[in-house]
């Protein structure tokens, strides 16, 4: 028994998810039990026929249904489940053909069109699967009708005694097939019902998280403006503290909202790509430290930051992914630490071939049994005060995970926690310079200084927040800008001055991001004016869907840098030039 439940669940040791798992099951369950009910119904069928066919053709499917669990063995599961369906789709057409009424064929037919719902996921395969079963079985009808191909002899009573043999083995199979769908079903149901509590929880969490961000923002801005004493025009003083808190908290912000995206695409298996670059290992990660010092600074904690000497200066890895990993497990650490006390980043190399990064706190630590629970979404330590949502450690674990290493976890309870980050090791070499808009610098059309890039550009945003930002950010690098609230007034502003790059807002009022891309891209004087989208939406789809369907760049807002600007609009240097 043990060895057969073994067998059953053959090639689903490298599988995470429920629902593949269970069809790789099906697959091998309809595989073993059919090889070995086709071994022992050989025998028997040729006892009833005197047909050698009939003993020889059963031992030839089990074999080849064999085959299909050997092929979920070696994780070919695709080619497994069609080639079990295959099988009983020919055994089907054999033993209708040969035996005639005797081979039970609506049964074997009922029960193949279940199994067609669980062995196929798609639409168009079941689709394809269950007509071709019909054609079958009207195949079979016809030449019983017409007795094209004539059944081998075998007396009434035998007849009906296969009938009834077939019938309750097609029985027990269309019960094994029930009990499968129901089971899924039972599962998909548990499933949803487990992601409607999680979202619940998802929401009220996220709430609290940007809320908490959001206060801070809006009490120093109450400080520095009250509109019952405060004239327009007149003079605010600002702090440098109140400056680092408020970025700090739009940091925070966005990095619920970066949480938010990337979980949604591991949900969906979507999976984020390995974009690979050269980093500044000490400079990056001092940076960070120093940067989350000010965070360090509420709760009177020191962030400290220690690089070993054999560690490389420069390594390939994918940057915006360590980022998100550090500053999760940064931000963690010091809100998690107690008041006066040190947070310790320290960096070390093994064995020549991983980089790691300790980050150490001095909280109230995890307890042995909730060391792996914490990577849970939605879970955190009892009796802990965080701001977290739960998703930064899920979030950074997967991420570890996709660049070829992990991330774990000691801790002592009282004492503090150590999460440990490790990575390949790969040294690289100093990155070639980008060029960038030179800090402060301020050319625009009030200057004689000629623009760094010779562009005249064009601004379509309803909202004036964006238009003014994007106006002050090109203002800086290019010849000339123009903005526009809606795509109407930036096609008549674009027949008065024809411009050489287009930033397009992808959702305005009345009108679809696509249908303004079209507009644009058949318009006489624009078709070959470079159109770059510039949204919110940060979906790796709407990315890819909207640069499939004609636009020539995307960014992500908000575009908060000159240098994040300048270095999309440069790339279409070349082509403007042409």
């Amino acid at each position: 028994m043990y060895r057969l439940l073994s067998l059953i669940k053959t090639g689903t040791d490298v599988l995470e998810e429920n629902r593949k798992r269970t069809t790789v099951v099906i697959v091998n369950v309809m595989a073993i039990i059919p090889a070995i009910l086709a071994l022992i119904m050989g025998p028997v069928l040729f006892a009833i026929t005197g047909s050698w066919q009939t003993l020889i053709y059963p031992w030839i499917e089990a074999g080849i249904l064999t085959a299909a669990v050997i092929l979920n063995k070696r994780h070919q599961f695709n080619r497994a489940a069609l080639l079990t369906f295959l099988v009983h789709s020919f055994g089907l057409f054999f033993f209708g053909l040969f035996l005639g009424r005797a081979a039970c064929i609506e049964g074997i037919v009922i029960f193949m069109i279940g199994f067609s719902f669980l062995l196929f996921e798609r639409r168009k395969e079941q689709i394809l699967s269950i007509s071709s079963l019909l054609v079958i079985a009207l195949l079979l009808e016809l030449n019983s009708f017409y007795n094209v191909v004539p059944h081998l002899p075998y007396p009434e009573s035998a007849g009906n005694l296969m009938y009834t043999i077939i019938f309750f083995l097609v029985t027990f199979l269309n019960i094994m097939v029930l009990r499968f769908y129901s089971q899924d079903f039972s599962d998909w149901i548990r499933r949803l019902e487990i992601k409607s509590n999680s979202k619940s929880n998802f929401i009220a969490k996220t709430s609290h998280d940007l809320r908490g961000s959001i206060n801070v923002i809006e009490s120093i801005l109450e400080d520095w403006f009250d509109p019952a004493h405060t004239a327009p025009g007149e003079s605010i003083t600002v702090s440098y503290d109140q400056v680092s808190n408020m970025y700090f908290a739009t940091q925070d912000v966005k990095l619920v909202m970066n949480d938010v995206l990337s979980l949604s695409k591991i949900e969906s298996g979507s999976y984020d790509d390995i974009t690979r670059s050269t980093v500044s290992v000490r400079e990056w990660l001092a940076k960070r430290a120093a940067g989350y010092q000010v965070l360090g600074n509420r709760k009177a904690v020191t962030v400290t930051c220690h690089i070993e000497d054999d560690v490389p200066d420069y390594i390939v890895t994918d940057a915006a992914k360590l980022h998100r990993i550090v500053i999760n497990l940064l931000t963690n650490a010091i809100k998690f630490t107690r008041n006066d006390t040190i947070v310790k980043l320290h960096v070390y190399q093994q064995a020549g071939t991983t980089i790691c990064l300790d980050i150490a706190d001095e909280g109230l630590g995890i307890e042995e049994k909730n060391l792996e629970k914490i990577f849970s979404p939605y879970v955190s330590q009892q009796h802990q005060q965080t701001e977290s949502t739960g998703l930064g450690l899920t979030i950074s674990r997967h991420f570890a995970r996709r660049m070829g290493g992990n991330i774990t976890v000691r801790s002592v309870p009282g004492t503090g926690s150590i999460f440990t980050l490790t990575l390949p090791l790969e040294q690289g070499t100093p990155p070639q310079t980008k060029i960038l808009p030179p800090a402060g610098h301020q050319i625009n059309a009030a200057h004689s200084h000629e623009p760094l890039l010779p562009f005249h550009v064009l601004v379509v945003d309803d909202d004036i927040m964006c238009r003014t930002i994007a106006e002050r950010l090109l203002s800086k690098m290019v010849r000339s800008v123009m903005v526009a609230d809606s795509l109407d007034n930036g096609l008549w502003l674009a027949n008065e001055q024809p411009p050489n790059l287009i930033l397009l807002d992808l959702n305005m009022p009345g009108i679809s991001g696509k249908e303004m891309l079209h507009k644009i891209k058949h318009h006489p004087r624009l078709a070959d004016v470079p159109v770059i989208i510039c949204s919110a939406d940060a979906y790796e789809e709407t990315i890819a869907d909207m640069k499939n369907f004609g636009a020539d760049g995307y960014l992500v807002k908000p575009i908060t840098t000159s240098s994040q600007l300048y270095n999309e609009i440069v790339k279409f240097t070349p082509t403007i030039a042409n």
